[in-house]
C-alpha cells in the first residue's frame, strides 16, 4: 500500500518481511485513558472507527476511503475541530458519541492549568507551564495538552515496551530473523525462510504482552485490548 516498502528487502534469498502493527492504538490508549465506556465496548465489539470516519465523511459529502480518513479519526482525540463541512460534521459526531473522552479532555486541561504538568500511568511527566485558561473559555495549547498523554502512553511507553520484548523473544528462540525497524506503531522484521510461523508468534506474543509489563513495572491494569495485524512481503 506504500510505495516507499519496495525499497525494503529481505538480506536472505527467500527471506521475507513481516510487519506487526497495533490496530487502532492511539484509539485504544484514548479509551483506556479516559474510562470511555462508549469507546471501550466500541472496541470489544470490534466496530472499525476507521470505517465509521469514512462512513460519516462520505455521508457528509466528502467521499473518501479507510485508509484517508484515519487521520481524521485521530484528530478530535487531540482536540482538533476545523476542517471542511463534511470533517467538522465528523468531529461532532465523535465528540458527541464519545463522551467520555470529551469529559477526559476536560479534566486534563483543568490539571494542566492547575498544575503545569500531567503525568501518565508509567511516571511519564509532561509539563505544561504556559497552560492558561483564555478569556473566551479554552485553553492555551490546549490540542498539546489532549495530545501528549495519548501518543506518550502509545508510541514512548507501549510501543517501545513490544519492541524490547520482541527483540528478546527473538534471540530466546534461537532465530535467525532480525528487528530491523519501528516505525510509529509497527515493528519490522527481516524473517529467515522457514521461520515465518515462529516469527509471526513473536510478534504476537511480544506486543500482546506489553499489558503484564504494564502491570508488573507500573502496577497499572490496562483494561482496554490490545489487537495487532501482521503483514508479509
Amino acid at each position: 500500500t506504500f510505495p516507499i516498502r519496495k525499497v525494503v528487502i529481505s538480506r536472505w534469498p527467500g527471506g521475507t518481511i513481516t510487519e506487526g502493527d497495533y490496530s487502532q492504538l492511539e484509539f485504544r490508549v484514548a479509551a483506556e485513558l479516559s474510562k470511555c465506556l462508549i469507546a471501550r465496548y466500541d472496541i470489544i465489539q470490534g466496530i472499525d472507527v476507521h470505517q465509521r470516519t469514512a462512513d460519516i465523511l462520505t455521508q457528509a459529502g466528502q467521499q473518501t476511503n479507510r485508509q484517508e480518513a484515519k487521520e481524521h479519526t485521530f484528530k478530535p482525540l487531540y482536540g482538533g475541530t476545523s476542517g471542511s463541512n463534511a470533517e467538522r460534521t465528523y468531529y461532532k459526531a465523535f465528540t458527541d458519541k464519545y463522551i467520555g473522552i470529551k469529559r477526559w479532555h476536560k479534566k486534563i486541561l483543568d490539571i494542566a492549568c492547575d498544575h503545569g504538568n500531567l503525568t501518565l500511568p508509567t511516571g511519564r511527566v509532561y509539563y505544561f507551564p504556559w497552560a492558561k485558561r483564555t478569556q473566551y473559555g479554552g485553553v492555551s495549547g490546549a490540542t498539546k495538552i489532549k495530545n501528549y498523554p495519548v501518543q506518550g502512553f502509545a508510541t514512548a511507553d507501549i510501543v517501545p515496551l513490544g519492541c524490547t520484548k520482541l527483540y528478546h523473544m527473538l534471540k530466546a528462540e534461537g532465530l535467525k530473523s532480525l528487528l530491523i525497524n519501528e516505525v510509529h506503531d509497527s515493528v519490522v522484521v527481516d524473517t529467515y525462510p522457514g521461520e515465518e510461523d515462529a516469527v509471526l508468534n513473536c510478534i504476537r506474543v511480544s506486543l500482546l504482552g506489553v499489558v503484564d509489563d504494564l502491570d508488573k513495572m507500573f502496577n497499572y491494569n490496562f483494561t482496554v485490548p490490545l489487537a495487532i495485524e501482521i503483514k508479509r512481503g
